[in-house]
């Protein structure tokens, strides 16, 4: 079972229905009212669809009330709150990390290698760069976001300056 049918399943098991190729009310990719999950008729792959969903769910597990006002600071803190939580269950570091090792060397690999689409994967990266910075260690390598470049991080031992 991949990734989007588990999700399928995951809102199944919650009693969401999720509707595929769907005539929206607006440029979205995909909407969410109570426990009904729209997905636009122009999501065309799988992976288009799982990244919609991602978000979609979070909606429905993180947010309160009608979010859709793009001027209202609360609206746009639960919309953040939603993709932040939606990238860190489609992209983690971890699997930044084992892409690296695979040999994947641009964005378009990589979100191949992820199974998430191009416009997610530069989603994902900016969440990681306003969370940690222009990079982060992790596991014992470096993370760049900037470039997306990721190397291994060198063991130092500071004793020798004592």
């Amino acid at each position: 079972m991949n990734q989007y049918e588990e999700m399928l399943d995951y809102a199944y098991n919650k009693e969401i229905e999720v509707f595929e190729n769907e005539t929206l009310e607006s440029d979205a990719d995909a909407l969410i009212g109570k426990n009904v999950i729209g997905l636009s008729e122009k999501l065309q792959t799988q992976i288009e669809k799982k990244c919609a969903l991602a978000e979609e769910l979070s909606h429905h597990e993180y947010n309160i009330g009608n979010i859709t006002d793009p001027d209202d600071p609360n609206s746009r803190w639960q919309e953040q709150k939603a993709r932040k939580k939606a990238v860190f269950k489609l992209v983690r570091l971890t699997d930044i990390i084992r892409a690296f090792e695979d040999g994947v060397r641009n964005r378009y690999e990589l979100a191949e290698y992820l199974d998430v689409t191009e416009k997610f994967l530069d989603m994902s990266i900016d969440v990681y760069r306003r969370k940690y910075g222009n990079f982060t260690t992790f596991d014992n390598y470096i993370i760049c976001f900037d470039n997306l470049r990721v190397g291994r991080a060198f063991d130092f031992d500071a004793s020798f300056l004592d």
